[in-house]
């Protein structure tokens, strides 16, 4: 008659209709504001290749070197196909089923791009430091822009990131013509990933 207690469990308590509410309000907040930021053309960027963080973006009025832009490429596009069936770009909107990629314009219509292994001058200036990628993180060969002396056309921009090796932009798939920017892109909040 001696010995330990006998432990007993309290009695579960059912889950009842309201308890799913407060399981499923938050999540259903923040779904709405996203929803609601997302229209109100606010974005979030993930990537390396621009500012971390909260952008608003705008339709473009104008275009100029040193803005940022979000675009689409279509699917065809070598390197774009590639980076589809390699993964390297989060799911999206664009055509191919990827996000919409955000760069700075480096050079516009009638401007004359130098490109070179590790550096891209623009109108003779001072070179951009900016390295050339033979093979991806994983060793796999990784196509580029034919290295050369490039004169833009009356709708085409060169498009880059300075801040990631890595980034997909001009390097990779050449000029862009005007069609493929979707909007201007100003940063609201962000901080920059190096």
């Amino acid at each position: 008659m001696f010995g330990a207690p006998i432990r007993t469990r309290p009695p579960r308590r059912k889950l009842r209709k309201r308890d799913f509410a407060w399981i499923l309000a938050p999540g259903a907040a923040l779904m709405l504001l996203l929803g609601i930021g997302h229209a109100a053309g606010y974005r979030v960027n993930e990537t390396s290749s621009a500012p971390v963080g909260l952008w608003r973006v705008a339709p473009i009025v104008e275009l100029h070197p040193g803005m940022r832009v979000t675009l689409c490429l279509p699917p065809d596009v070598p390197i774009i196909r590639i980076a589809i069936e390699r993964r390297y770009l989060a799911s999206g909107e664009c055509a191919g089923g990827y996000a919409p990629l955000l760069k700075e314009i480096l050079a516009g219509p009638g401007d004359v791009v130098d490109f070179a292994p590790g550096a891209t001058a623009v109108n003779g200036a001072a070179p951009h430091e900016i390295a050339v990628l033979d093979t991806d993180s994983r060793g796999r060969n990784l196509p580029h822009t034919p290295f050369g002396r490039y004169t833009l056309g009356a709708d085409q921009y060169w498009l880059f990131s300075d801040l990631n090796p890595r980034s997909l932009d001009s390097r990779y798939f050449g000029p862009v013509t005007r069609d493929r920017l979707i909007a201007a892109a100003t940063p609201v909040l962000t901080f920059d990933p190096r």
